[in-house]
């Protein structure tokens, strides 16, 4: 049992915006694409063992994004702008409560590994877009009520009493 990594997953899979999550290694591998790892969790576990499964392998080791994290141990995030997302990564710490499985520390790493996650900015985009709408349009209507309004009132202080004194002089 892993309560943290799966607390955290379940707590991912909760943001509706989420669009990608991967685990890496510290070597940027993703994590679980061997049985490296399930070996590894396996050999602590004596209730329960992992299946292997069929994995698909991708490498992150020559993003700097990552070499930031992994080095300072640092959460990463930053604007994708080509695909409307917000990518984060997120250290995985080698935590007292992780230690069971996978090793203090000393004999293995401060960190796990490295969470990437990404966002999608789409809903965030459209509701800003909406609001933008909303004011512009409440401005302009706002900004023809007083324009309407100071015509009127034009009317009467300015040009109702020219137009008296008007009739006046054409009548005289």
């Amino acid at each position: 049992d892993a309560p943290i990594a799966v607390a955290a997953m379940s707590d991912y899979k909760n943001i509706p915006e989420l669009d990608e999550l991967e685990i890496y290694r510290i070597d940027g591998n993703v994590a679980f694409v061997d049985f490296k790892t399930i070996d590894f969790v396996n050999s602590f576990q004596k209730q329960f063992q992992f299946k292997k499964t069929d994995r698909v392998q991708q490498k992150m080791s020559g993003d700097p994004n990552f070499r930031y994290v992994l080095d300072s141990e640092l959460v990463y995030k930053h604007e994708l702008t080509d695909t409307a997302q917000m990518e984060y990564l997120l250290p995985l710490r080698n935590m007292k409560e992780c230690w069971q499985c996978h090793g203090n520390p000393k004999e293995t790493a401060s960190l796990r590994g490295i969470t990437q996650l990404k966002i999608s900015l789409r809903p965030t985009y459209l509701a800003i877009r909406s609001s933008f709408i909303m004011l512009t349009s409440t401005l302009a209507v706002s900004a023809l009520i007083v324009c309407l309004l100071l015509l009127s009132i034009l009317r009467r202080i300015l040009i109702r009493p020219l137009l008296i004194i008007g009739e006046r002089v054409k009548a005289f």
